[in-house]
């Protein structure tokens, strides 16, 4: 397994172009292997070329967000812009592009129902991964606070395609009512990427209101079991040997840190599941907050 982050908080005032040389920036210092960051839009070859040289050894996840529950003139603009992501993964020399939907239309949406969204959504997602195949890209869908782990699941069988997997988030499964290790069952065997995330479930305390909330932490110290999470990944990727366990925090506590929290999960992470890492994931000399 190798070590990852999504993108750190960037100072204020940066293009997005400079906030993903912070994150790079930071990365390197962490010492891991991905960063999961947007790739800015406009892009051309050159510019590519710079970020390929600015990355250096460290791999690249992009993401792409897009409206699957769409027909019509909106889908064919969703498939073109998955299809362009998925050609600037091919110029960046990466092996992956991390999709998810736009969660404005989720499992609780009633119109459309649940059946007519993941048929819309298969449609679509069968056109965009014949062409991530031809491009020798792989897609890997994640459950983004919009669907259960089973449905993600289901979508990959329905499409069975050895270029479309799983990204498995670790947390966003409380958003969907379910319990993680519900999520990580379905989609472990699936799973080409991921995000390690905790949340600690605490008291709203306000009258009138759902009684628990989700709340942004450092890895081992919420209610996600993040131990046996990565030990069935560990067990049941299918490349559990390069699989990135990627760093996310969200939704911390007010005045919280973000990049601190996510120096002590890296941390965890190196502490807790050293059996299983590449050895390029060992410590650097320093590490800065």
């Amino acid at each position: 397994m190798r070590l990852g982050t999504t993108g750190f908080p960037a100072p204020a005032g940066l293009s997005p172009r400079q906030a993903l040389s912070h994150s790079i920036g930071r990365a390197r210092e962490l010492g891991v292997q991905v960063l999961n960051a947007p790739l800015p839009a406009g892009l051309d070859d050159g510019e590519l070329a710079r970020l390929r040289d600015e990355l250096g050894d460290i791999e690249l996840e992009p993401s792409c967000l897009v409206n699957y529950c769409s027909t019509g003139d909106e889908a064919k603009q969703v498939r073109a812009k998955v299809i362009a992501a998925l050609e600037n993964v091919k110029r960046l020399g990466g092996p992956r592009l991390r999709t998810m939907a736009q969660r404005t239309i989720n499992r609780f949406t009633k119109h459309p129902p649940l059946d007519e969204q993941l048929d819309m959504i298969e449609a679509n997602l069968r056109e965009v991964v014949a062409v991530a195949a031809e491009l020798g890209i792989t897609m890997a869908m994640e459950n983004h606070c919009d669907y259960r782990g089973c449905e993600i699941a289901e979508l990959i069988r329905r499409i069975d395609s050895p270029r479309f997997g799983a990204a498995l988030d670790t947390a966003n499964a409380f958003t969907s009512f379910e319990d993680p290790m519900d999520a990580a069952e379905a989609l472990a065997p699936y799973a080409y990427t991921t995000h390690i995330k905790d949340f600690r479930i605490e008291a709203l305390g306000i009258p009138g209101k759902a009684p628990w909330i989700p709340v942004g932490c450092a890895l081992g110290e919420g209610n996600v079991d993040v131990p046996a999470i990565v030990a069935r990944l560990a067990r049941e990727a299918p490349e559990p040997q390069t699989l990135p366990l990627v760093v996310e925090v969200n939704w911390p506590p007010e005045g919280q840190d973000a990049a601190e929290l996510i120096v002590r999960s890296v941390r965890y992470l190196r502490e807790r599941f050293l059996e299983y890492l590449d050895p390029a994931a060992a410590p650097p000399a320093a590490i800065s907050h």
